[in-house]
């Protein structure tokens, strides 16, 4: 189950501090399941926003925070193609 959730590329060497300090805590968008924990986290927020009738409007995930150097070494990135980084939408929109 921990892979169907993983968050980061196992082959990645890159080392980089975010805003806050911590090393290496970006989610990696070239990592598919970073995508089925995001929908995991996303629809249990809005059903408990729901539920006690404060509907779940904003989202926001920080991606303006991450740091500068972060996936530079991820094998995952370095291997979608120039058709994925364009026709992919998930990619398309973290990457701009």
């Amino acid at each position: 189950m921990s892979v169907d959730y993983r968050l980061h590329d196992p082959t990645d060497t890159s080392k980089y501090l975010s805003i806050q300090s911590f090393q290496a805590g970006a989610m990696n968008p070239c990592v598919n399941s970073t995508y089925a924990f995001l929908e995991k986290v996303m629809q249990t927020m809005k059903s408990y926003h729901n539920e006690a009738g404060q509907p779940l409007k904003i989202k926001h995930l920080a991606g303006d925070e991450v740091a500068e150097h972060a996936w530079i070494n991820s094998t995952m990135c370095s291997n979608l193609t120039s058709a994925e980084l364009s026709n992919n939408g998930k990619k398309v929109a973290v990457f701009d």
